[in-house]
């Protein structure tokens, strides 16, 4: 979930700061009253980014804190979830009933929508193999997409990881399809593939919470970055406050907040390795 990528050097950063001191408090006129915002977001969780424990509690995560940072405590808006499945939800943006998404962006999401300059959210991914594997050295040296179809590896990954699909199994990699990031922890523990790439903040948790942190191991082999940008529906009538938005996220950026939610919602890899920088192959929507 090919991609559009969208790039912001840092001078771009610079010019947001920099604009961003002519605009006067508040981001808006004293006048207008603070927006409400809603939000399409898909209905299954995804821990530790986003959860509901019940179905019609506030959400918590990494991305509600982030987007709580910058609507309600930076913009001083009001900030509404609406929670759909993932292709309805997409579509309630496309037809205005929704005013902004969080995700990839692609030539289609595009055409109904505009995006930040920044991206919002920026995630690399690592290589994950089971513990004791017979060929963990010749793993942990990979360096590229390549080397996986070298060394001949059966991967394993969810079905609506279109990252995965464009990727790896696009590159004529083997690749299992199970239907949860569950799963894929459970057939790898059970050393039914080889190997998988997955988002750590995700994969370490989830593998604590099913008691199968030992039967993995996270290498430091990293892919991606995989940007996630905001994108605010053409048809929402806040899209003619998109540069309020840029330049608020870019303050937020600069002065570190996000860096600091972030921190707070990284579980330690399942064999205590540290992460380390990303490398390509490039960016693809999950």
């Amino acid at each position: 979930m090919p991609l559009t990528r969208i790039s912001a050097p840092i001078p771009v950063v610079l010019l947001l700061l920099l604009l961003m001191s002519l605009v006067p408090p508040g981001h808006g006129s004293a006048s207008e009253p603070p927006p409400t915002l809603t939000i399409a977001m898909a209905e299954t969780d995804w821990p530790p980014f986003f959860s509901r424990p019940e179905a019609t509690a506030c959400p918590q995560g990494m991305l509600p804190a982030m987007l709580k940072a910058l609507f309600v405590e930076e913009l001083g808006w009001q900030l509404r979830y609406l929670y759909q499945p993932w292709s309805r939800a997409q579509n309630e943006v496309r037809l205005g009933n929704a005013d902004i998404l969080l995700t990839v962006p692609t030539a289609t999401r595009l055409g109904y929508t505009r995006s930040t300059a920044l991206p919002f959210l920026r995630l690399s991914l690592k290589l994950y193999t089971y513990a004791d594997h017979p060929r963990l050295e010749q793993i942990r040296e990979i360096r590229s997409v390549e080397a996986i179809r070298e060394l001949d590896l059966q991967m394993v990954s969810n079905q609506g990881n279109n990252w995965f699909k464009t990727n790896i199994e696009a590159q004529g990699i083997p690749t299992t399809w199970v239907n949860t990031d569950e799963q894929i922890i459970r057939f790898l523990a059970l050393k039914r593939a080889d190997a998988t790439i997955e988002v750590p903040a995700a994969m370490n948790l989830m593998s604590r919470q099913l008691q199968l942190s030992q039967g993995l191991v996270q290498t430091e082999v990293s892919f991606g970055p995989v940007e996630f940008f905001l994108l605010l529906g053409k048809k929402s009538p806040l899209t003619r406050r998109l540069e309020e938005i840029n330049l608020a996220l870019a303050s937020l950026s600069a002065a570190g907040t996000f860096q600091e939610i972030r921190a707070q919602y990284q579980p330690a890899p399942p064999d205590g390795r540290e992460s380390s920088p990303a490398m390509p192959p490039g960016d693809a929507p999950r």
